[in-house]
């Protein structure tokens, strides 16, 4: 379900600019997806090609770039990508990451997000 509020807030937001920039047609939407913000990509493009049927969107195509995540450990210094990351759990509110030096909790720098970076409109 986190996939379909995800898609839901991108289609919604896409028409919004769309209806405000008076388009015709959208054919193109970009979005970037952060690797530890845990979207099922397949998830991601079934739901976007569900919800943009009967609107500006209908003939949109979807482009998803992933963004590595990025961390910092406040107790030994750390700051990278998380290696192996298990995401089995993924369905959890948060789920845990630890450093991978000392396996302490961590903050998450880059990488949870999910963005809309360009839309290709016609106007």
């Amino acid at each position: 379900m986190h996939e379909y509020s995800l898609m839901k807030n991108i289609v919604d937001t896409v028409i919004e600019e769309a209806n405000r920039r008076k388009a015709k047609s959208v054919s193109e939407v970009h979005i970037v997806i952060g690797e530890l913000a845990f979207v099922g990509e397949e998830q991601a493009w079934m739901w976007f090609d569900l919800l943009k049927e009967n609107t500006i969107l209908k003939r949109a195509k979807l482009f998803i770039q992933e963004e590595k995540g990025k961390v910092k450990c406040p107790k030994c210094s750390y700051e990278g990508s998380i290696e192996n990351l298990d995401v089995a759990d993924h369905h959890a509110a948060f789920p845990a990451i630890g450093c991978p030096k000392c396996s302490s909790p961590v903050e998450i720098i880059s990488g949870k997000d999910c963005i809309v970076k360009t839309v290709k409109l016609t106007v």
